[in-house]
């Protein structure tokens, strides 16, 4: 079996920081930053050399949950020659070929890797081009939905969708996902920000302003204003990095 403790063990001041370093690259969820967060999630959960049991009383997650995510970390670190995993790549595509594989943890892995280099769904058929043609109007749309209305397979569409958000600088287009990856929106990359990017995501915080505008120094709440402004310096920082 492949040993899971090659390093030495994190203390909790380490870990923390290490988290917040996740955090503030990343996001919180994979909603925000896609493949990637679960990537550095999953390897800082390696590192760590925490049990399953801490991870997950630390975290608050489930033993099911970091089970997988600490062998999806062990996987990144497993790395031979010419079988480093794809940048797109989630421990959900992951565990969909490890359930296909048999024998030790290591020789699983190699499966896996082979695998993976020779199933890559999408890349060379224009899907995120067509998707981005159909799609791009900055609106929340259904993976599955997607798939559907463009009668592709599911899997190249998901594919696609994490290429463009691992890599965006290929597409003419910036691409979102939210719930698990199951939902994206695309804004056209028609400027440094679309008309339709800045309608949908500044329309919600002047709304709320409003609302606290119409009402009296009683009644509005300074932390609701706070919290909108905080969400409007967010987006400026995101749009003129």
């Amino acid at each position: 079996m492949l040993q899971t403790s090659l390093h030495s063990v994190m203390t909790e001041a380490e870990y923390e920081a290490a988290r917040a370093e996740v955090r503030a690259t990343y996001g919180d969820s994979a909603a925000e930053a896609g493949a990637r967060f679960e990537q550095e999630l999953a390897k800082l959960f390696y590192r760590s050399g925490w049990t399953q049991e801490k991870l997950a009383e630390k975290e608050g997650k489930t033993q099911s949950y970091l089970g997988k995510m600490l062998r999806f970390g062990r996987f990144l670190n497993f790395s031979p020659a010419g079988l480093i995993p794809e940048t797109a790549l989630t421990e959900w595509r992951f565990r969909k070929f490890w359930d296909k594989t048999e024998g030790d943890e290591r020789d699983r892995f190699k499966t896996v890797a082979r695998l993976l280099a020779e199933d890559v769904p999408g890349r060379h058929k224009n899907v995120a081009p067509k998707i981005i043609d159909h799609f791009d109007d900055g609106k929340w749309h259904k993976v599955d939905a997607i798939a559907e209305k463009l009668d592709m397979p599911l899997a190249d569409v998901e594919q696609a969708v994490s290429l463009m958000i691992s890599k965006p600088k290929n597409y003419k287009a910036k691409c979102e996902q939210r719930h698990r990856g199951k939902e994206v929106r695309i804004f056209p990359a028609d400027r440094m920000v679309s008309s339709t990017e800045l309608i949908e995501k500044l329309a919600p915080i002047v709304k709320g302003l409003e609302e606290q505008g119409r009402k009296n120094m009683v009644t509005m709440s300074v932390t609701v204003v706070a919290v909108l402004a905080g969400q409007l310096r967010k987006l400026l920082d995101e749009w003129t990095e």
